[in-house]
Order: C-alpha cells, then structure tokens, then sequence
C-alpha cells in the first residue's frame, strides 16, 4: 500500500540524496524551468505573429503566412544551433529530450483547455484531470527529472491530441479566424518536430551501445536469445561468448540463477537466468549498501555470479562490489569463465 511505497522510498534515500522527494520534485521543477527558455522564444514568436496577423488583418493574409512560416524555420535553425536538439539519434537523449518536453507542456495546455474551455464535456474534463494527475506523479520516486514523464505518454498523449484537435475544429467569427493561424500552425510544426525526433531516436538509438559514435555493423547469429541482434563488433564478440557459455550453464541446471553486477541489467532476460538477489541492477546506487548485505545473507544456494568490467560509478558501486567478492572468497568462487567484457564465477564443487 502507500505505506510501503513511502517506506520504500526512504530506504531508496538512504542509498542516495537525489532520491530525497525533495529533490526529486526540484528535479522535475529544474527540468521545466530549464525548458522553459526554449517555450520563451515560441511563445515571442507567436506574439510577434499574432502582431502581424493583427494589423490590417484581411489584406495580405498569403505573404503573411509565408513570413510567419519562415520565420518559424528560422527558429527551428536557431533552436538546432544552440543544442537545443541534434539529428545524432545513436548518442544520447539530446535529440529528443527538450522536444518530450515540449510535448509535455502542450499536455498541460490541454489539460487548461478540457478544464476551462466552454462545450467540454464532464468525461473530457475527467481525462484532463487523469492526465495531469500522470504528469505530475509520474516523476516520483525517480532521479532522472521528467523523462519518465516522457516515457510514460500513454494516457496522456492521446488526451493532448484529442484536446488540440477539439480545439482546432472550434470555430471563430470571420474576423478573428486569421488570428487563429499563428498558434494553431505553431503547434502543428511542435507536434511535427516531436513526431520526427521521437521517430529517428526510436529508430536509432540503443542503450548503452554505439552511443559513440561506433558503427553498429555486427549481426549476432548465436544464442538463440539474441539471434539477429545488430550491435558493435565489441559488443557482439564479448556478448556473444558470454551467452554461449551461461546457455551451456543453463542446459547443465535448468533451474541455474545468477547475480549480475557491472551495469548489465538485460543479462537476466538475454540469458534466460533469473537474477538470484532481489534486482537485476544492484549496483546501482538507489540500492542502498545495506540492502546488498541482506541480499547475500539470505542467498540458500550458491548462484553463478557474472561482473562485467566497468568502471566504478560512486563508492557504492565498489562497497557493493568488495561485498560480493567477499561471498564469493567465503564461499569458494572460482573463475570459469573471461572475456573482454565480463568474467564468470562459480561455486568449487563440494
């Protein structure tokens, strides 16, 4: 129940300040207000246009909307020019960050719009409440500011487009529906760009793999649990070995569990061997170091053990590390498995 929850989130805190709801809501605030900069410069556009819409509002409506358009390409370089987003989809959120959270604020003017607009219906202000509620829980009981907002669109993003598109078929009196065009294709261009950098980073980016820039030229034909996988030849080579070996541990004991550690939180699935301790991502730092010891204590049988070899991110991380190298010393681990990416251990038969 709730209690729990808020139970859990202490002990999250306890591993790690940025899990504090302190400062998980100045996070989420932090990633509004930074955004916020980029919302200045559309809504200056808007109001510079609706200015030109203004004067003499029927006389050269054509060149006007031409003006206004290219204006808005302009803003779209400008944006492009100072790292707003980028067209690099392999390297990291950058692409698509700052356009989620755009999207996030037109959610909230939909949210507006179903709650004070006139012909809303009570089932549309319910939605619009629905969605603000998901919007504004949604980033508690995490530290990575809204992008599990932006990851967690599906309730609030069919919402927003029916709330836009209900607000784009009211009609207006003639003389103010050219006053109409300034947002209405603001928005339409907002939603485009959102569209096109959520469709190129959905197409080319991979966690943790080629975000340097290195090709992802290698297929992986073997295990079966990653047959046509495309990744780097690095990755393929050392990922590859390891499967091999873990579905060869795997068919000698089928109930076989192991404790990945390293910054590998897919092994479980890829492997097809359940993690034997409560989380498949230990080492991160949301995982207090007191839980790791609990962890091992209650282990009743000796698992495999997989480290892969990265660099420590936090004192944590090494504790962590120390402490199950110590299980595996006190338990009589020995090395069965080495590549260049991870190394293996397994229990000294009795």
């Amino acid at each position: 129940g709730i209690v729990e929850m808020v139970q859990g989130l202490s002990q999250i805190h306890s591993g790690d300040d940025s899990y504090s709801i302190f400062t998980m809501i100045k996070m989420t605030l932090d990633a509004y207000v930074r955004t916020g900069k980029w919302v200045g410069f559309i809504a200056t556009g808007m109001v510079l246009g609706f200015g030109m819409f203004f004067v003499k509002r029927e006389a050269y409506t054509g060149l006007k909307k031409f003006m206004y358009l290219a204006g808005i390409v302009v803003l779209l370089r400008f944006f492009w020019g100072q790292g707003m987003f980028s067209f690099r989809y392999y390297e990291d959120y950058s692409s698509m960050y700052e356009w989620g959270m755009i999207g996030l604020y037109l959610a909230l003017i939909a949210c507006g719009y179903l709650f004070f607009a006139k012909g809303v219906s009570e089932s549309e202000r319910l939605w619009g409440m629905v969605s603000l509620v998901v919007i504004c829980i949604t980033p508690l009981g995490s530290n990575n500011y809204t992008y599990q907002n932006i990851n967690n669109l599906f309730v609030v993003a069919p919402v927003t487009v029916y709330a836009f598109v209900k607000w784009f078929r009211r009609r207006y009196p003639v003389g103010r529906r050219i006053l109409q065009f300034p947002w209405k294709s603001m928005v339409a261009v907002l939603a485009m760009m959102i569209l096109v950098q959520s469709v190129g980073f959905h197409m080319n980016f991979v966690f943790r793999d080629g975000m340097d820039g290195t090709a992802r030229d290698t297929k992986v034909t073997s295990p079966a649990s990653v047959a046509g996988m495309i990744t780097t030849q690095k990755n393929a080579e050392e990922l590859g070995g390891l499967l091999a070996f873990l579905e060869n541990e795997k068919a000698q004991k089928s109930d076989a569990e192991a404790i990945f550690y390293g910054d590998c939180p897919g092994l479980p699935y890829l492997s097809r061997i359940p993690s034997a301790i409560g989380n498949s991502w230990p080492d991160l730092d949301s995982n207090p170091v007191a839980w790791m010891e609990e962890e091992l204590m209650e282990l009743t049988v000796r698992p495999l053990v997989v480290i892969r070899k990265v660099e420590p991110t936090s004192d944590s991380f090494v504790v962590k590390k120390e402490m199950i190298q110590d299980y595996m010393s006190v338990n009589h681990y020995e090395n069965v498995y080495e590549n260049n990416g991870y190394t293996v251990y397994k229990p000294l038969e009795p």
